[in-house]
């Protein structure tokens, strides 16, 4: 299997990426019962009442 090379990335593109993961990570803050944060946050709780039963 060969290995995975990244290509170079721009400066400028990095910030936009940046920007985007913060935008998207204040969005699930502000609004929790949205997105990924709400799904790991069941997650975690499914898995804590699965542990707790034994």
């Amino acid at each position: 299997m060969d290995a995975i090379i990244p290509k170079p990335i721009r400066k400028e593109r990095l910030f936009e990426i940046l920007e985007e993961l913060i935008s998207q990570n204040r969005s699930m803050r502000d609004n929790p019962n949205s997105g990924l944060g709400f799904q790991a946050a069941q997650n975690r709780s499914d898995t804590l009442e699965t542990y707790s039963r034994y």
